[in-house]
């Protein structure tokens, strides 16, 4: 299944030439990105999670190559620009598109609309040079997060924003975030926070699809692709 690609227009009534039907973020954004991160605490947390070769499922690693080495699930919208997007950052490791807290095991990517899960980015990074925090500022300035299942011309459930982690710590963290996001908005956002029920990497297609297809469709502001600390 191919993405929709929009005819005409965008939310600034523009069209962005370097990527054909991509969307500018939503300007409500911005406030967050003034925002202080967080000071984190480095909490002792268990393992990471680690998704193997072609499409295995997640699963707990018995341990830690590098105690520094934390992963995070962002579901922003379709999984080809938020991979571009992070993939570009210091401290960003390794990056995978994939399907996400579904009611199924391993699904095809015509199956979303039916199977429940949300385009999902797995993001395993170095804590000594990226912090949560600092992913999750990242995060918003690319999402609109009052959106329901909704980002740019995607719509369907697949397309929610989420934020997903097996780790106590880090969810308590996430939602103090958010927490802190509303009150600066003034009103809830629609961000799912919650555990990782389940991941399965997408189809390799799916993998990097934008650093093969650099004029593919991209419903994030080719601005945000130009690094930002």
């Amino acid at each position: 299944m191919v993405k929709t690609v929009p005819s005409s227009g965008d939310f600034e009534g523009r069209r962005h030439a370097s990527c054909p039907g991509s969307y500018p973020a939503p300007m409500i954004a911005k406030d967050l990105r003034e925002y202080k991160p967080f000071s984190l605490r480095n909490p002792k947390r268990d393992g990471i999670m680690t998704g193997g070769a072609g499409r295995g499922c997640a699963r707990r690693s018995g341990g830690r190559e590098n105690e520094a080495m934390r992963t995070i699930y962002l579901a922003g919208g379709c999984f080809w620009g938020v991979q571009k997007y992070f993939d570009q950052f210091d401290g960003v490791l390794q990056t995978a598109a994939g399907y996400a807290n579904g009611n199924t095991g391993a699904p095809k990517y015509g199956q979303l609309k039916d199977t429940g899960h949300a385009e999902t980015v797995r993001i395993l990074y170095d804590e000594s040079k990226i912090s949560l925090a600092g992913l999750l500022d990242r995060y918003f300035r690319v999402i609109d997060p009052f959106s329901v299942n909704r980002q740019g011309n995607d719509a369907g459930t697949q397309y929610r924003t989420g934020i997903y982690s097996e780790d106590p710590a880090a969810l308590a963290e996430i939602r103090a975030y958010v927490r802190q996001a509303e009150q600066k908005f003034g009103r809830p956002v629609a961000v799912e926070v919650g555990p990782l029920k389940n991941f399965c990497p997408a189809e390799e297609y799916h993998q990097k699809y934008l650093e093969k297809h650099p004029g593919g469709y991209c419903h994030i502001a080719p601005r945000f692709f130009k690094k930002k600390e």
